[in-house]
C-alpha cells in the first residue's frame, strides 16, 4: 500500500485531466484523496485489473488526450500520422521511468534545500545563501541584536502594508478593523450565525475567494452545525495563546488549511499575539527566494531574524506553497509555526518595543509593535518584491 499511497496525488491529477473529477489540483486534501482512493479501488475490483495496470490505463488516456489537443491546434500540414500504440513492455518502462524521474526530482530538491540552508545559530558565522555570481554573502557575524536600520525596515514595511491588493493602506486597515469588530461582537453575543458569517468573511479576506473556496468553506460550516461553532466559542476568552495549537487543529476543516486557520486565530486573538502564516512569509523566513538580489538593508534584517525551515513544495504551476495538504506536512509546519515562528515574531516585537520603536497608524497615532505587526512587515515586503518569490 505504500506504493499506492505515494502516488495517489499524481493519479488524481491524471484523473482530473481526463474529467473524472471536477476539482483543481490544489484540492488534494486528505478527505478528497481518500475519496479518490476508494473510487480507484472499486474500479480495479469491478474490472478485475491490478493497480499498476490501472495506472498504465490512466497514463495512456492522458497521453492520447494531450496528443489530440495538440493535433487539433496544428495546421493540416503540421500534423503527423499517429505512431503505432506502444507495447505493454514499453508502457511499463515509460511508467517506471516516470517514477525514477520523480525520485530524482525529490533528491534534487532536497539537495537544493541543503545548499540554500544557512546556519541558524546566532553565535556562528553566516554562510552564503543561494547567491547569483557569488556577489551577496551573509558573512558578517550576527550578535542577534536589533539596530536602528533594522527597526526602520520594520517601520517602513508595516506602514506600507496593503491587503487585498489595490485597497491602499487606509482601506486595508479599515477592512481589518471591521473584521475584528465583527468577529468579537459575535463571540461576545455567542451568536452562532453571525460568528459563522464572520469566519467566512475572514476566509474571503485571506483567500480572495479563490476558486470559490470561501463559499465552499461556508458550506462546510453549515454541515458541521452549531456544535462545531460552540466548540470554538469554548476556547474563549482569547487572551493567552497557550492553547493556540489546539485551536488551529479545531479550525482545520475542509477548505480551511493552516494559513487560513492562522488568519482566523489572529482575529480571534485581537490581531496582536498571533501572526498569520502564508507562503510568502514562509519563503522569507525559510530564505526560499531570490536572496541574492535583495538590498543591503534587507540583508541586515535577514541576518537578524531566525531562519525557520518551513516545509514548502511546488503547486503544479511552478509556484511555491506551504506543504500542508498531507497530515505529515500540516503537522510539521504547524509545529514550526507554534514553536518557532510565533515566538520569533514576539521576540522581534519585544526588541522593537525596548528600543521604543513605534509605527504610525492610519490616524497618525504612534503604536507599539506586536507579533502581528512584525508578520505584516514581512508580508508587506514580500508583496512589494513578489518577483523575488517566484
Amino acid at each position: 500500500m505504500v506504493f499506492y499511497e505515494d502516488h495517489i496525488p499524481y493519479l488524481y491529477d491524471l484523473a482530473a485531466e481526463l474529467g473524472y473529477f471536477q476539482a483543481h489540483t490544489n484540492d488534494k486534501c486528505p478527505a478528497e484523496i481518500e475519496r479518490v482512493r476508494k473510487e480507484m479501488e472499486m474500479y480495479c475490483q469491478k474490472n478485475h485489473i491490478s493497480f499498476p495496470d490501472y495506472v498504465i490505463q490512466l497514463v495512456d488516456r492522458v497521453t492520447e488526450l494531450r496528443k489530440l489537443k495538440k493535433r487539433s491546434n496544428m495546421k493540416p500540414d503540421q500534423r503527423r500520422t499517429r505512431s503505432p500504440p506502444p507495447t505493454k513492455s514499453e508502457k511499463d518502462r515509460e511508467y517506471y521511468e516516470y517514477l525514477d524521474l520523480c525520485e530524482d526530482n525529490k533528491a534534487r530538491e532536497r539537495e537544493d534545500r541543503e545548499k540554500e540552508r544557512w546556519v541558524t545559530e546566532r553565535d556562528c558565522v553566516m554562510t552564503p545563501i543561494k547567491t547569483v555570481n557569488e556577489n551577496v554573502l551573509f558573512s558578517e557575524k550576527d550578535d542577534g541584536k536589533i539596530n536602528s536600520a533594522i527597526a526602520g525596515w520594520f517601520q517602513k514595511y508595516r506602514e506600507s502594508y496593503e491587503w487585498p491588493p489595490g485597497t491602499g493602506r487606509v482601506g486595508s486597515e479599515q477592512i481589518i478593523q471591521y473584521l475584528q469588530s465583527s468577529v468579537h461582537s459575535s463571540i461576545n453575543d455567542r451568536h452562532e450565525q453571525k460568528f459563522a458569517i464572520s469566519l467566512v468573511e475572514i476566509h474571503r479576506w485571506k483567500t480572495k475567494n479563490r476558486q470559490n473556496r470561501s463559499l465552499e468553506y461556508g458550506k462546510t460550516l453549515d454541515a458541521l452545525g452549531s456544535e462545531y461553532l460552540t466548540e470554538i466559542f469554548n476556547f474563549s476568552p482569547f487572551e493567552s495563546i497557550e492553547r493556540l495549537s489546539f485551536l488551529i487543529r479545531k479550525l482545520k476543516v475542509f477548505n480551511c488549511n493552516l494559513p487560513i486557520c492562522s488568519a482566523i486565530a489572529s482575529f480571534l486573538y485581537n490581531r496582536k499575539d498571533v501572526p498569520i502564516l502564508d507562503r510568502f512569509v514562509a519563503q522569507l523566513i525559510t530564505r526560499d527566494f531570490r536572496t541574492a538580489i535583495v538590498d543591503g538593508e534587507t540583508v541586515k534584517v535577514l541576518q537578524y531574524i531566525k531562519q525557520i525551515p518551513f516545509r514548502l513544495e511546488y503547486d503544479g504551476t511552478n509556484n511555491r506553497r506551504l506543504s500542508v495538504y498531507t497530515p505529515a506536512g500540516f503537522e510539521d509546519n504547524l509545529v514550526k509555526y507554534i514553536n518557532d515562528f510565533v515566538p520569533e515574531c514576539n521576540r522581534i516585537a519585544q526588541d522593537l518595543r525596548q528600543l521604543k520603536i513605534k509605527y504610525q497608524d492610519i490616524h497618525g497615532k504612534l503604536v507599539d509593535f506586536y507579533p502581528v505587526d512584525v508578520e505584516m512587515s514581512f508580508f508587506s515586503y514580500s508583496m512589494k518584491h513578489s518577483d523575488y518569490f517566484k
